[in-house]
Order: C-alpha cells, then sequence, then structure tokens
C-alpha cells in the first residue's frame, strides 16, 4: 500500500510496467542517477534511479483499470507526493553529485 496525503491508506496490489524496463527500452545514458517523473499537468519529480529500481507505472490497482488521469508511479519507500499520478513522461537524467535534483521538480503546477 502507499498513504496519500489527502486520501490516507491506498491498498494495492498494483499492476503495471516496470520502471526499469522501460528505462532499459529508451537505451539511458550509462550514468543515468535520477528518473524525472512528470503528469500531464506539469507536476513533476526527479527520483533517484536507486529508488525507481522496483517501481511500477501502474496502470490497475486491485484488479481494476486506472483511468490514465489517475496512472501512477509507485514504488516501495517512495512517498505519495512523489508518487506521480496521471505520468505522463518519464526521463532518465545524470546528475554531477553536487547538483540538487530538486532543481528539476515543479511540486505546485
Amino acid at each position: 500500500y502507499m498513504t496519500c496525503a489527502d486520501a490516507g491508506d491506498i491498498e494495492g496490489p498494483w499492476t503495471g510496467l516496470p520502471v526499469v524496463e522501460l528505462l532499459e527500452a529508451s537505451d539511458p545514458p550509462a550514468d543515468t542517477t535520477h528518473v524525472i517523473a512528470e503528469s500531464g499537468d506539469g507536476y513533476r519529480v526527479c527520483v533517484e534511479l536507486t529508488a525507481v529500481m522496483d517501481a511500477l507505472l501502474a496502470y490497475e490497482r486491485d484488479g481494476e483499470s486506472l483511468a490514465p488521469d489517475r496512472i501512477r508511479l509507485v514504488a516501495p519507500g517512495v512517498g505519495s507526493t512523489r508518487s506521480v499520478k496521471g505520468v505522463s513522461r518519464l526521463g532518465a537524467v545524470s546528475l554531477a553529485a553536487s547538483a540538487d535534483p530538486s532543481a528539476l521538480e515543479r511540486l505546485d503546477p
């Protein structure tokens, strides 16, 4: 399950495409450190690659299909505010250790 700030616990199970498979299919840079997930309304988060290794781009929850604007990035240990809903784009980026990933985010679309 995942805890949502405005809806409480959201239980699964979640079904979807493994994010790591999507990244591999897109031939990301070898030095990828983060994944940017963006919603259709411009909400954007930048999550460490290690945090999305077990993530799904979920299109079903508890056996029910999600509407396109509800397709969600779901990952163990990634809180609801970073679990983008209505994902329209995923992208791999390489950031220097000194870079601030939050500079690439847009949390108030």
